[in-house]
């Protein structure tokens, strides 16, 4: 039900959305690669918008398992052409041989605009879980761009 979900919000996002963002990346969770995509969307008018919204899903072959995340952000800052935005947000941790669960993720995002439709990202994450699935606790580091449309 949670991943119809998800699937769902990301369909309405996208079907509405005036400047939604469609990102790919690769990742590294404690040693174990990644890859991942993500829907995300900032609210208010162009260019004056701090506030926005973010649907990810990343999959881990190296231990089996996928996150579905939603996640809001604000951008704090910007030096030099680079914005850093934080963000929070509750992360769905799929396993292939555990019951799924839900938690906490905590993320740090730092994107470099390098065409008019293009930007790199770069990002440090932070999973928060309960501790019957403390194992996929996880420092997540995730590149990749995001292309905007």
């Amino acid at each position: 039900m949670f991943i119809r979900s998800i699937i769902a919000a990301i369909m309405f996002i996208s079907a509405t959305a005036t400047a939604a963002d469609l990102g790919v990346n690769t990742s590294v969770a404690d040693g174990h690669g990644g890859f991942g995509v993500s829907l995300s969307e900032k609210l208010g008018v162009e260019g004056y918008t701090k506030t926005g919204g973010e649907l990810k899903f990343d999959r881990f072959s190296g231990r089996d398992y996928s996150q579905l995340s939603a996640l809001v952000s604000y951008d704090v800052a910007r030096f030099f052409g680079v914005t850093l935005t934080p963000k929070v947000g509750v992360v769905r941790v799929i396993p292939g041989t555990h019951p799924s669960s839900t938690s906490w993720l905590a993320e740090i995002e730092a994107s470099y605009p390098v065409a008019r439709y293009t930007t790199l990202t770069a990002n440090l994450s932070r999973t928060f879980h309960n501790s019957t699935t403390n194992e996929y606790n996880a420092n997540i580091i995730t590149l990749g761009a995001k292309f905007f449309f």
